[in-house]
């Protein structure tokens, strides 16, 4: 059951890997995708970043790793949020992928999934993160599409698969 798990698992990432090489949407397309997933949408300064290795961990054994950035929002697009909140965003990704492939993230826009009162998950690096330089007029034909309810994203992402430690989760420690 691991083994078909994690044969799953790279299947599915070898598939994502190959479309953000070669993706068969446009920028708009994926704009739209990524707005109606988002129920928080802001331009944000990144005052730090960590990666914590088995940041989640599954009834089975598996882990995941865990990126979390504390963001300083400079704009809303979207969500319960307002201009200079500090919010944690939370995405998860494989170890030999970086937390954030972006190396210029300090001024960015972010679409996510609002998990709590400072906490935001991020589902993904691909889409979800764009650069502030990115044409502002695109980001608000994307905004006009109605927004999908999500009750749990963690449970959507990974449907079937129990987990029992996940570190977006909690007090988070810089240090």
């Amino acid at each position: 059951m691991v083994k078909l798990f994690l044969f799953v698992l790279l299947l599915v990432n070898s598939m994502l890997i190959q479309a953000r090489t070669h993706p068969n949407e446009s920028g708009q397309e994926v704009l739209n995708r990524v707005a109606v997933d988002a129920d928080t949408i802001f331009r944000g300064r990144v005052l730090r970043e960590k990666a914590i290795k088995n940041g989640l961990v599954f009834a089975d054994g598996d882990t995941l790793s865990i990126g979390i950035m504390e963001v300083e929002v400079i704009k809303v697009y979207r969500g319960n949020i307002l201009k200079n909140d500090k919010l944690l965003l939370c995405t998860w990704f494989l170890d030999y992928e970086a937390a954030f492939d972006n190396s210029n993230l300090h001024d960015s826009i972010f679409f996510g999934v609002k998990i709590d009162n400072n906490k935001v998950l991020i589902p993904d690096t691909y889409g979800y993160i764009w650069s502030a330089e990115e044409n502002e007029q695109n980001i608000y034909r994307a905004l006009k599409l109605k927004h999908k309810k999500h009750s749990n994203p963690f449970s959507e992402v990974f449907s079937n698969a129990k987990i029992t430690s996940n570190s977006c989760i909690g007090p988070i420690k810089w240090h």
